[in-house]
């Protein structure tokens, strides 16, 4: 999957349960990177992953220390 489609999937909570992984994580926090300053991206990509990780019925997968730490 292209950037693009991916970043799109991941923000709109489409990509399958199977594809969450600790790599789509990195790999959205990348891209974030790659296209804002710092506090946008974290920012960005705390709100996706918490907001993903309700609709997958397990909202205390999400922490907020490991996100920011894989910056």
């Amino acid at each position: 999957m292209k950037d693009e489609e991916f970043l799109a999937a991941f923000e709109a909570c489409t990509l399958p349960a199977s594809e969450f992984t600790y790599a789509a994580h990195v790999r959205a926090a990348h891209l974030y990177l790659s296209a804002g300053t710092f506090g946008q991206p974290i920012d960005r990509t705390s709100a996706t992953i918490r907001r993903f990780a309700v609709l997958l019925g397990v909202p205390g997968k999400s922490h907020e220390t490991i996100t920011v730490g894989l910056r």
